[in-house]
């Protein structure tokens, strides 16, 4: 007879149960794995990765492109919170930063802690 899945062994429970936690703990971004926010992979499996983006109709003229960059600042910048203006860290000259998305005006962008914010002051910028 069958046992209830509360009676097995914990060895017998499969290992899935521990990723949610990992998933939750913030990774830096580095060149070879970017940090993508969460709403961001909801939004890339939204729209499935087995898709061609060029051979997708247009959906809506509001919907974002989302080409992460690389760039780098010649002096320090702070990036803003999208919500309340206020600053939510501050880009430095020296490395590279992790731009999720260009609006033209400005750049969402990611620190390497996996804080967001907006960068308005886009003048002296070098991409990567």
């Amino acid at each position: 007879a069958a046992q209830p899945a509360a009676a097995q062994p914990a060895a017998a429970q499969p290992a899935v149960a521990a990723q949610p936690e990992a998933a939750q703990q913030p990774l830096a971004a580095t060149m070879a794995t970017p940090v993508v926010s969460a709403d961001m992979r909801a939004v890339s499996e939204s729209i499935g990765a087995t898709v061609d983006p060029a051979s997708r109709p247009e959906e809506s003229a509001h919907a974002p492109a989302y080409e992460a960059f690389w760039f780098a600042v010649a002096q320090p910048r702070p990036a803003l919170s999208e919500q309340t203006g206020e600053p939510v860290f501050t880009i430095q000259p020296g490395g590279w930063v992790l731009a999720l998305e260009d609006r033209g005006h400005e750049f969402l962008v990611q620190d390497t802690d996996g804080k967001v914010g907006v960068l308005r002051d886009l003048s002296h910028i070098e991409r990567g």
